[in-house]
């Protein structure tokens, strides 16, 4: 799946966006505004091409418009056009009328503001319409505060922050004509959204104050970057969830950033894409958490390879009432074959009958290069047909060391030292 060029977070710059303009004069040529029907006001966007892929960075442009924005355009005296509308409940912006049309027009003079943010290999530069005071420029090694996250595939509006971390400036400097700022900032990771923000005082040469002190942007590629050596492990947080499956972090012992819970609803899964080395037979691991004790009832959880059902094969259970290392609960192994290279997923289904698994459990996946695979786990309840439904899987766990196998598992309220490979658990 191709990444979106500019991720924009949800009631911080964006919730209803509306249709993006491009600006062809001005300071600002070459950007686009959006508007946003909920939100309200215009926002900015700067694209850049990094590696040859698409991203950039958000900022706000303007507010105090008398609606929520559903409609922009440039009219042909270079005038900005603004329609606006508004709905009850939560479609419009909140204490604006339920329409509008405003026309705004550009009055020559410029407004000291971020016209660009680039990322580099050292960390980013900031590109700013006016030159910077002397006194910001004094202070400007701690003139900046940032922030990361990236964002996973969810059911849930908005979807929730993951991974998020501050980012520490270690380095910045500033360009002959105090109009860029180059900064040094150590922790960057693609795939993330990196928040900037200069709290005020940050002044022009001419003691303006900074328009917008924030902007958002969006890394898919960092120049330079050099990952980790690859542990093979995949998060049920990080997997695709469905079915009522949805990242949670209300017990804790958990890899990663949280587990996928939800899984008392028949039908939750979780689905990792996995690689291996090498086509042929490959060993699956889940673990899943039981609970509450005592149970209302029996929960069969399937384990599915590229859509086929498979024998999960010996396993070991655990009483979900014990303490310490027992409690993680059901242990499930199976054996699924791995396409050649040439197959690129493959589907591993292991299922299980066990107690009401509680929805604080984790899955992680191991990965190798070359050859992907699929593996996806299903609940079912004991009246439901015999055929399965999707269903979300825990939070971590680690396949063997041999080899890169579609793994699941959950832990519910204990800690859980195993990740998994990729593979797609459902339970409920």
């Amino acid at each position: 799946m191709t990444p979106p060029v500019l991720w924009l977070p949800q009631n911080e710059i964006a919730n209803s966006p509306s249709n993006p303009v491009l600006l062809e004069e001005g300071t600002f040529a070459d950007q686009m505004l959006f508007g946003d029907v909920t939100y309200g006001g215009l926002q900015r966007a700067y694209l850049d091409e990094v590696e040859g892929q698409k991203q950039g960075v958000a900022f706000r442009h303007t507010a105090g418009l008398e609606a929520g924005v559903n409609r922009t355009l440039v009219g042909p005296d270079g005038a900005l056009y603004v329609g606006g509308i508004g709905e009850a409940g939560n479609w419009s912006e909140s204490g604006k009328l339920r329409y509008g049309l405003q026309k705004l027009v550009p009055n020559g003079e410029s407004v000291f503001d971020m016209t660009s943010v680039e990322i580099t290999e050292a960390g980013f530069d900031v590109t700013y319409t006016e030159p910077l005071s002397d006194e910001t420029v004094a202070g400007i090694a701690d003139a900046y505060e940032l922030q990361q996250w990236r964002y996973v595939p969810t059911q849930q509006y908005g979807g929730p922050k993951v991974d998020e971390e501050s980012l520490l400036v270690t380095g910045a400097t500033v360009s002959e004509d105090r109009r860029t700022v180059s900064l040094t900032v150590d922790g960057r990771e693609p795939g993330h959204v990196v928040h900037l923000r200069s709290p005020r005082s940050f002044t022009a040469a001419d003691g303006e104050e900074l328009w917008s002190t924030e902007a958002w942007y969006t890394a898919n590629v960092v120049p330079g970057y050099v990952a980790p050596p690859d542990l093979g492990w995949y998060e049920a947080e990080e997997a695709v969830l469905r079915g009522g499956a949805v990242v949670d972090s209300e017990h804790n012992g958990y890899s990663g950033t949280g587990f996928a819970g939800g899984f008392w609803n028949v039908g939750a899964s979780v689905t990792f894409t996995a690689t291996v080395d090498e086509a042929g037979v490959q060993p699956v691991h889940l673990r899943y958490a039981n609970g509450p004790n005592p149970a209302p009832g029996t929960k069969e959880v399937s384990v599915l390879v590229n859509g086929t059902e498979v024998d999960p094969g010996p396993c070991r259970a655990r009483d979900p009432g014990t303490a310490g290392p027992s409690r993680p609960g059901t242990s499930t192994s199976a054996r699924a074959r791995t396409p050649s290279p040439s197959a690129t997923t493959r589907t591993t289904t292991a299922t299980s009958t066990s107690t009401c698994c509680r929805s604080a459990s984790r899955t992680s996946a191991r990965r190798s290069p070359r050859t992907a695979g699929r593996a996806s786990s299903t609940a079912r309840s004991p009246a439901s047909p015999s055929g399965t439904w999707p269903a979300r899987a825990p939070s971590a766990a680690r396949p063997t060391a041999r080899s890169a196998a579609a793994a699941a598992s959950a832990s519910s309220g204990t800690p859980s030292s195993r990740r998994t490979t990729p593979c797609t658990s459902t339970g409920s």
